[in-house]
């Protein structure tokens, strides 16, 4: 069963239930398609994540259906290589 997992919600964007395997601190408040914001804040704020302490490389956004996001080239390249682990096949 997949329960909605809490984020601040931003104004008319749609949020997505959190599968129940997606850990919560893994889930951040992240919404690449937030046209209300410029794309340098966008850059910008995926940055600032990438750079919190102890953040992962790898995030689930809730937003536009929910998926992955990938902030660090030895991530992006462990992902494109391992379709084992990384499919969209849950």
């Amino acid at each position: 069963m997949e329960t909605l997992q809490s984020v601040t919600e931003a104004p008319n964007i749609p949020l997505c239930f959190v599968p129940e395997h997606v850990p919560q601190e893994l889930v951040k408040d992240f919404n690449a398609y937030d046209f209300s914001i410029t794309d340098e804040e966008v850059q910008l704020t995926l940055y600032n994540l990438a750079r919190e302490a102890g953040s992962p490389s790898v995030f689930w956004s809730p937003y536009n259906g929910g998926h992955w996001v990938v902030t660090r080239a030895d991530s992006v390249e462990m992902v494109l290589t391992d379709a084992a682990r990384f499919s969209n096949r849950y």
